[in-house]
Order: C-alpha cells, then sequence, then structure tokens
C-alpha cells in the first residue's frame, strides 16, 4: 500500500498516536510469581525503567488455565464458559479468530506478523489453532493448507517461526514442550534469535514508516519442573530495556497461565492459585504517553490493582484501530467496556478469607 494512502487510513481510524507500532511477547505457562521467582533480572530490569513508562497490571486473571482460550480472548473478543474443554490432543472446536484483531489492524494500513517456537510439521502451535493440521497429507498440500489458513486469520508474516522445524530437528525434538533442557541453536539460545528478530523487524518498518502489530509467543516456561524458564533471564532483560527506546512503539510483555503440570499446581494451594495469575507488563514510551494523553495513561495507571482479563486487553487493543468497537451482549456480565483498558474498570469485590501464603487476597469484579 502506498505509504500516502497507509497513513490516511491510520488518521481516519482516529487512532491517538500516529505511526504506532505494537509489539506483543508472550510467555506462555509463567505466572506472576513464579516470573519473580526465577527472572531476578528481568525484574530489574523492568524496575530500572522509568515509573511512568512502566504499567503493570497486578491483578491479570486467566480465562482458564489453558493458551487456546486466553489466545482467543485476547484476539477474538471471544468468551464462552458453557462449552466443555477439548481434549489436548484433539482439534479445538473452532479455530482461534485471530483476523477479528489483526483483520481490523490490516483494514487500516497495518502490517501482522506472528511468530512462535513451535514446528508447523506437527501438531502443535498455529497450524492446530488454525485447524489447519491434517497429517495424512502430502507435506505440499499441509504447507498450501497453512498457508491458507494463515490468510483466513489475517497473518501477513511467520518468518523466523518456519526455522523451529530445523532447530527442534536438531535437537532431537519434534516440540520444546519439556523434553529439553534448553532449546538453543548454534550457542544461542531459541528466545534470543526471536527477540533479535523483532529488534530487526522494528528497525526495517520503522524505516519504511510502515505500522505493524507482532505477536511472539515463547513456550519456554512450558516445562514440568519450572526450572527452564530461567534461561529466559539470559535474554529479557535487553528486551525490556531496548523497549523504553523504541520510538512510537507500545510494546506488551505477557503470560496466559502458571504452569498447569507437575505437582506443584497439582499438590499445593499456591500452585493452584498460579494458574490463573499471570502478568501483564506494558512498556510505554514518553512519546507514546504524550499522545495518548493524560487521560488514557490515568486510566491505565488506574487499572494496575482491578481485576482484569485478556478480554480487556482485547478491547484495549482493537480501540485503537476501531474508532467503534462493539462489546456483544453476552460479554456485559463482566463489566467489559469498548475501551478496554483506555477506561476506568469496576472497582473489584474483595474476599479477605480466600488467599495464598504468596498471593493477594482473591477479588472478583462486581457485576452491580
Amino acid at each position: 500500500m502506498h505509504l500516502k494512502l497507509r497513513l490516511v487510513l491510520i488518521a481516519f481510524a482516529g487512532i491517538a498516536i500516529f505511526l504506532l507500532y505494537i509489539n506483543i511477547v508472550f510467555l506462555d505457562s509463567l505466572s506472576r510469581a513464579h516470573f519473580k521467582r526465577m527472572l531476578p533480572e528481568s525484574v530489574k530490569a523492568l524496575q530500572s525503567l522509568e515509573k511512568s513508562s512502566l504499567v503493570d497490571f497486578r491483578l491479570v486473571q486467566s480465562v482458564k488455565h489453558r493458551t487456546y482460550e486466553n489466545v482467543q480472548a485476547l484476539f477474538a473478543g471471544k468468551l464462552d464458559f458453557t462449552l466443555n474443554p477439548f481434549g489436548v490432543y484433539d482439534l479445538p472446536p473452532e479455530p482461534l479468530h485471530l483476523e477479528v484483531l489483526f483483520g481490523a489492524y490490516r483494514r487500516r494500513g497495518y502490517h501482522t506478523l506472528w511468530l512462535e517456537d513451535l514446528c508447523w510439521q506437527w501438531e502443535w502451535g498455529l497450524v492446530k489453532d488454525l485447524l489447519a493440521l491434517d497429517a495424512e497429507l502430502p507435506m505440499a498440500d499441509r504447507w498450501r493448507r497453512f498457508q491458507a489458513a494463515l490468510e483466513r486469520a489475517e497473518v501477513e508474516r511467520v518468518d523466523l517461526s518456519l526455522a523451529s522445524c530445523h532447530v527442534l530437528k536438531s535437537l532431537n525434538a519434534k516440540d520444546p514442550f519439556g523434553k529439553v533442557p534448553v532449546v538453543c541453536f548454534n550457542g544461542k539460545l531459541g528466545d534470543e534469535y526471536f527477540l533479535d528478530y523483532l529488534h530487526l523487524y522494528h528497525g526495517a518498518m520503522a524505516a519504511k514508516r510502515q505500522p505493524y502489530i507482532s505477536f511472539f509467543m515463547s513456550n519456554t516456561a512450558h516445562d514440568p519442573s519450572g526450572l527452564r524458564a530461567k534461561n529466559l533471564d539470559s535474554v529479557l532483560p535487553k528486551f525490556i530495556r531496548s523497549a523504553d527506546r523504541l520510538s512510537n512503539t507500545l510494546t506488551i510483555l505477557l503470560s496466559d497461565h502458571g504452569n498447569s503440570y507437575g505437582p506443584y499446581p497439582e499438590d499445593t494451594v499456591d500452585g493452584k492459585l498460579e494458574l490463573y495469575h499471570p502478568f501483564v507488563f506494558v512498556v510505554i514510551p514518553d512519546q507514546v504517553r504524550a499522545r495518548l494523553g493524560p487521560a488514557k495513561m490515568d486510566a491505565l495507571r488506574g487499572n494496575q490493582d482491578r481485576l482484569v482479563s485478556f478480554l480487556d486487553l482485547h478491547y484495549t487493543l482493537l480501540s485503537l484501530v476501531d474508532p467503534k468497537p462493539v462489546v456483544p451482549p453476552e460479554h456485559r456480565q463482566f463489566r467489559v467496556n469498548e475501551r478496554g483498558l483506555w477506561q476506568p474498570v469496576p472497582e473489584p469485590l474483595h474476599l479477605p478469607g480466600l488467599r495464598g501464603a504468596t498471593h493477594q487476597p482473591l477479588v472478583l469484579r462486581s457485576a452491580r
């Protein structure tokens, strides 16, 4: 698309920020508490940012202790507690509707990038969640099927994701789920390749003034022992510190749920609570804060100690490119507003008698 037309479309959308880049890094199976336990250097990196640059949603809650439902809520704004969970090894009942969020951005002239450390030729990851998995087909047909699903989902590029098959094969593994102590290639951590790629991608897009929204899912913490998450602490601090220096960029670092495997979540109260207590950190450089304006920034900061979920985050992102997002009636019971976290969310109801040894009191969002 011609640059001038692209900028006209962005202006037409009523976006508060001119030429905004959105960078989402998603760490699977890592609770807020385990982030603090295992990633001390990353915690220091977050603390090193200017107080005005970091928004920390301390009471964010998972919709489910599984990735699919949380990503569906984030991208599609879809949440249905009446459905029975599908089996881990089964195909989902419907694809991830990435096109709801990605499509809204692409209609405003944005590029979309999805990165993941999973092999599309195996049974996990986006190929499964888009219902494009069919191991009975020849490889060429499987690739065409996957490409068609990506197009429907408005995923423009997957780029470095395609290298994951080669990397995992070099480790004699088909997936990274706890079977290898560290995912690395040529002496470099897999996550480092992806985070470096995001930096290069941003530089290339910023040089051409091309807006984008990117999403990278890391499965390093998807490990029954909980120990492998420590590997992130050697590469994440550099990414965190650089995020505050990326021009016109909103960076979101988040997880979906805590560790759902092994004795810790099965046998301890804290482990069970951590299942539903992920983290969401948003890094907002000064020029982005200035263009957002004081009202939106005050709302974001005020919501740091409110009960929020990926449904709120969905509308937060959608409202940046959709001037009139619609919250369906079935979501009104959750007191979700069409501007997401750009507006104050309802005060939570505190239940001080229900708590874990290392956790905040359990809170519920009021339905009144």
